[in-house]
């Protein structure tokens, strides 16, 4: 099926959902990890530390906003990204970090974000994104 720059196929349509339901996933993640910035040593950090998880929400909901306006660039961008943040986790776990709700949330992320990332890159989503490209030239 040829994708129309005008059209997003039905596969881009649901990574695109998808990858917004794992932003929200990750977004509640952070704020049930907040209570543990009490730990840190000053405000500043506390202060520090939320700042970072708030940069980093916005840059991930910027690249799904692109992704979802058929932008190549961020599609790879996001891929580079969960493959650095997959390699991460599976650290952290393997280091013996606690088992709890938030490793779960992590878990369903990461597998809702595959799924996502296989439909943006199916044949079906590779022609919309090299239509978008084409017709941006």
């Amino acid at each position: 099926m040829t994708a129309s720059p005008a059209t997003r196929p039905s596969k881009a349509n649901t990574a695109t959902l998808l990858l917004y339901v794992a932003w929200v996933l990750g977004a509640l993640r952070a704020f049930l990890g907040a209570p543990g910035i009490s730990h840190l040593p000053s405000a500043g950090q506390a202060g520090a530390a939320v700042a970072i998880v708030v940069v980093i929400l916005a840059v991930m909901l910027f690249f799904i906003f692109m992704i979802g306006k058929g932008r190549n660039w961020a599609r790879i961008t996001f891929l580079v990204l969960y493959i650095i943040g997959v390699v991460m986790m599976v650290a952290g776990l393997v280091s013996g970090a606690p088992l709890g709700l938030a490793a779960v949330m992590d878990v369903v992320q990461v597998i809702i974000q595959l799924v996502a990332l296989v439909m943006l890159f199916s044949a079906e989503s590779n022609a919309w994104f090299q239509s978008m490209k084409a017709a941006k030239a």
